[in-house]
């Protein structure tokens, strides 16, 4: 079963609220590093207002196996496959209230959305751990509440972060970088 994954961040629905979705280039936030950069607003997904964090296709050729520092500043095409950058999302989710929301589309066309009224990562001497709260997808449960990304450090192929799941001592399995709770159970890299 593939989908399609597109995770996305919203301020109270209105931070990024943009005529069109598409490619939209914010001045500055957090300072030089994130100065001129590209982000792609989604108008229509929940109402829009959306900012969309991460893209993915499980059938695409973007590779997502990629290692620590490739995750914290972002990688792929912003009009096709990417992932926004650990220190960018952590910069944004830290100024104001941020939502979270993940749509999930299978390849049979069935549809299905996570909904997190509370959405934070943490800063990179932290390993970027998020704090998430408040779900109201449509889902019949939270899927974070099996397998919890809350206080997980993220991971990569080269750096596990301390962890105890054997597989990492195998990277070429691991499929990409995530908040990894007991291996993997939910990786939407």
């Amino acid at each position: 079963m593939m989908a399609i994954v597109l995770i996305c961040l919203g301020y109270n629905n209105s931070q990024f609220n943009a005529k069109a979705s598409g490619v939209y280039t914010i001045a500055s936030f957090c300072g030089v590093k994130c100065s001129n950069m590209d982000v792609y607003c989604d108008t229509k997904s929940g109402g829009g207002g959306w900012l969309v964090i991460q893209r993915r296709n499980i059938k695409s050729s973007t590779n997502f196996h990629r290692g620590w520092s490739e995750y914290e500043d972002g990688f792929g095409d912003i009009n096709d496959e990417f992932w926004f950058g650990l220190w960018p999302i952590h910069c944004l989710t830290n100024q104001g209230q941020w939502e979270l929301r993940i749509d999930i589309t299978f390849d049979n066309g069935t549809k299905s959305y996570l909904h997190y009224s509370h959405f934070k990562v943490g800063p990179a001497n932290d390993q970027y751990r998020p704090s998430i709260s408040g779900f109201v997808g449509i889902t019949p449960a939270d899927p974070f509440v099996t397998h919890p990304i809350n206080g997980q450090t993220f991971k990569t192929l080269d750096q596990p972060q301390g962890s105890t799941c054997p597989i990492f001592a195998h990277s070429s399995s691991i499929p990409g970088g995530w908040w990894h709770y007991s291996c993997w159970h939910i990786n939407l890299n």
